[in-house]
């Protein structure tokens, strides 16, 4: 199976992520949208769209009304985020992506205290890791421009 991966270090724990293509730029869509939206209206136009009506779907079932277009918008609104569950973290995905052999041997499992556990890479395993998945036929291609952690 061929599949394309995208990397890149993470700036709050210095470790890798490792993403499908699709995955690391849908996550970094909704970061650059959280971290750059002023009302809720920019926070609609700068996400997917599907992503959007689920987190809308969430103010229906609590009862809450939707916030307006020029209401003033904070990630700290969005249900998950303060604790760090929403938008999903991917270094914690990554037992699910990489084969276990490779985070073995170049990662160290550790865990936090909300969040649960994750493999952390240090940066300087990028080049033999992505050796490590080109023999399996994949891609792994440097993103520090994109948003996902």
């Amino acid at each position: 199976m061929k599949l394309k991966l995208l990397y890149r270090t993470v700036n709050h724990n210095g470790g890798l992520v490792f993403a499908t293509d699709d995955r690391a730029r849908r996550i970094s869509r909704i970061n650059h949208a959280i971290s750059t939206s002023k009302t809720w209206a920019d926070f609609r136009r700068a996400m997917p769209r599907q992503e959007y009506s689920q987190l809308l779907r969430v103010f229906d079932e609590l009862g809450e009304p939707r916030p307006k277009g020029t209401a003033e918008f904070s990630g700290e609104m969005l249900p998950g985020w303060s604790d760090g569950d929403y938008p999903p973290w991917l270094q914690a995905e990554m037992s699910g992506l990489i084969p276990k052999p490779i985070l073995e041997r170049f990662g160290t499992r550790k865990s936090t205290v909300l969040n649960g556990s994750f493999w952390w890479i240090p940066p300087e395993a990028a080049e033999a890791i992505c050796a490590e998945l080109a023999a399996l036929g994949w891609t792994a291609e440097h993103a520090p421009d994109l948003r996902f952690w």
